[in-house]
C-alpha cells in the first residue's frame, strides 16, 4: 500500500508541475548521475565534448584585466600577453564578442534566422598555447566572417567553445541561438531576450493566460527536433539588466533502454501523450499536454529543470535559456500477444547555463569593452 501511494504521489506531482527552478540551486560543477525514479535511471543533462575548456574561476579583477588586454590586442595590436592558454582564449573571445559587439548593437532589423554556427582553426605552440599575434589576425578575420553573414540581423549573446583539438591545433566554434521574430513585436522585447533567465521559485507561468497561446503553437503537430518557441519564451523571465559570462549548453541524454510501461515517461523533462496500434485493436491515451493547457506544459519544463539541478552534482551557474525540442519514441511491447506499439511524444530541452557578472564587471563591460570595426576594412 505504501508503494502504491508513493507511485500515485509521484505521478500527480509530475502532471501538476508545481515545482520551479531556483537560481541558488545551481552551485555544483559535476553532472547528475544515477538518480532513480520508480526504479529507473534518472537521466540528466551532459555538456558538449571538450567542455573543460569553458571552465574558469576568474575573479572580477582578473576578468577586467583579461578583457582589457584582449581589447587592446584586437583593436590596437597591443600585446600585453604573449600567449594565451585555451581556457583563457575561449573566455576572452566569447566575452569580447558579447560585450563589444552584441551588447553594443542597438540598431537592427527583425529578420528571423536559424541557429548560426561559425568555426576557425588556429595553431598551438610547443607549450600547447596560442600566440597572441596569430590569435589577433585569426579572430579579426573570424569576426568579419560572422558580421558579414549576420548583416543587420538582431544579435544574441553567443557561446564560444572548443570544437576539436589536437597537440598542434585547435578549432573554435561560436554558436548564436535561433531567432524567431514572430514572437517579438518590439525592439525592447528583443533586447530583453539577451538577458533573461529561466523562471525561479514562485515564478511559474500564469496558468490563466494559457488561452492567449491557443492554436498558434499546437503541441500535437510538431516535427522531430522542432523547438516550441512559445514554451521557450514563457519558461523565461525578465530580470534587471545583467551581463552574462561563461555561456555553456547542456544536452538531454536520451534513454537507451525503454520499457513498454507508460510510467517511464515520468523520467523525461516533459511528456505529452502516447498512442498506437496493435494487431488486435487501436488505442490511445488522451493528450496530457496540448495547446489547451500549454501553461501547465511550460511549468512542467521548469519542474523538470528543477528536479535535475536541485541536487548535488548539477552544473554550476544559472539556467538562462531552454529549448524544448520535440522527439518521438516508438516502444514495442513484445510480451503482449498483440505486440503493442506505443508512440510516446515528449519535449526534451537543451538548456543553457551561464554566470551573471558582478556590478563592477557589468559596468566595465558596458562602458569599456568596445570594438573598432574599421580594422575589418584592412582584411
Amino acid at each position: 500500500m505504501k508503494n502504491i501511494k508513493k507511485i500515485i504521489f509521484i505521478a500527480l506531482l509530475a502532471i501538476s508541475a508545481v515545482a520551479c527552478t531556483n537560481e541558488e540551486d545551481y552551485q555544483n560543477d559535476n553532472l547528475i548521475k544515477n538518480k532513480s525514479l520508480m526504479g529507473e535511471e534518472y537521466i540528466g543533462f551532459t555538456p558538449r565534448e571538450h567542455a573543460q575548456y569553458e571552465d574558469n574561476n576568474y575573479s572580477d579583477n582578473e576578468i577586467i584585466s583579461i578583457i582589457s588586454n584582449f581589447s587592446e590586442l584586437v583593436n590596437n595590436e597591443k600585446i600585453s600577453e604573449q600567449t594565451y592558454d585555451i581556457n583563457k582564449v575561449v573566455f576572452a573571445m566569447e566575452t569580447f564578442f558579447n560585450a563589444a559587439i552584441v551588447d553594443k548593437q542597438d540598431k537592427f532589423d527583425k529578420t528571423s534566422y536559424d541557429a548560426q554556427n561559425f568555426y576557425f582553426t588556429i595553431d598551438r605552440n610547443n607549450e600547447g598555447e596560442i600566440n597572441a599575434d596569430s590569435l589577433r589576425s585569426k579572430y579579426i578575420f573570424f569576426l568579419r566572417t560572422i558580421l558579414e553573414k549576420m548583416g543587420n540581423k538582431f544579435l544574441q549573446f553567443a557561446d564560444v567553445y572548443v570544437k576539436d583539438i589536437s597537440s598542434s591545433s585547435v578549432t573554435f566554434g561560436l554558436d548564436i541561438p535561433h531567432f524567431n521574430s514572430n514572437f517579438y513585436d518590439t525592439e525592447e522585447k528583443m533586447i530583453r531576450l539577451r538577458t533573461q533567465r529561466v523562471r525561479n521559485i514562485n515564478e511559474r507561468y500564469p496558468v490563466n493566460q494559457y488561452l492567449t497561446l491557443s492554436t498558434t503553437s499546437d503541441w500535437n503537430y510538431y516535427r522531430q527536433d522542432q523547438v516550441d518557441e512559445q514554451a521557450r519564451i514563457n519558461c523565461k523571465i525578465d530580470i534587471d539588466y545583467r551581463f552574462i559570462l561563461n555561456i555553456q549548453p547542456y544536452y538531454y541524454s536520451f534513454p537507451t533502454n525503454i520499457t513498454p510501461n507508460f510510467t517511464w515517461t515520468l523520467n523525461w523533462p516533459i511528456f505529452l501523450y502516447a498512442n498506437g496500434t496493435t494487431g488486435c485493436w487501436d488505442w490511445n491515451y488522451n493528450s496530457i499536454i496540448n495547446y489547451n493547457n500549454k501553461a501547465s506544459a511550460v511549468n512542467g519544463v521548469i519542474t523538470r529543470l528543477h528536479e535535475y539541478f536541485h541536487q548535488p552534482g548539477s552544473p554550476s551557474g544559472t539556467c538562462i535559456d531552454v529549448f524544448p525540442a520535440f522527439h518521438e519514441y516508438v516502444v514495442t511491447d513484445l510480451s503482449s500477444a498483440c505486440y503493442k506499439k506505443r508512440y510516446v511524444y515528449g519535449f526534451m530541452p537543451q538548456i543553457t547555463m551561464a554566470n551573471f557578472a558582478s556590478i563592477i564587471v557589468h559596468d566595465f563591460m558596458t562602458t569599456s569593452a568596445t570594438f573598432n570595426r574599421d580594422i575589418l576594412l584592412g582584411l
